[in-house]
């Protein structure tokens, strides 16, 4: 079939849903962390820290590139 039949097989038959946030397998922060970095005021750097993660991470949860569901 073509790509369009096989993205309709696969909606049909439920396997479409894409974890996301914690219900990802790799995830390393809680979603209560994810809001504070977006809540969070002051130096990407010093936020990282605070939450043990990385600045380009912080990055991108607060510009909405990852986490967007929250």
């Amino acid at each position: 079939g073509t790509q369009l039949d096989n993205m309709r097989d696969r909606n049909r038959k439920g396997r479409a849903n894409i974890a996301k946030g914690m219900e990802h397998g790799m995830v390393k922060l809680t979603d209560e962390q994810v809001l504070s970095i977006r809540n969070a005021i002051g130096v990407q750097r010093e936020i990282a820290l605070t939450h043990g993660c990385s600045q380009p991470l912080v990055s991108m949860i607060r510009n909405r590139r990852i986490w967007r569901h929250l």
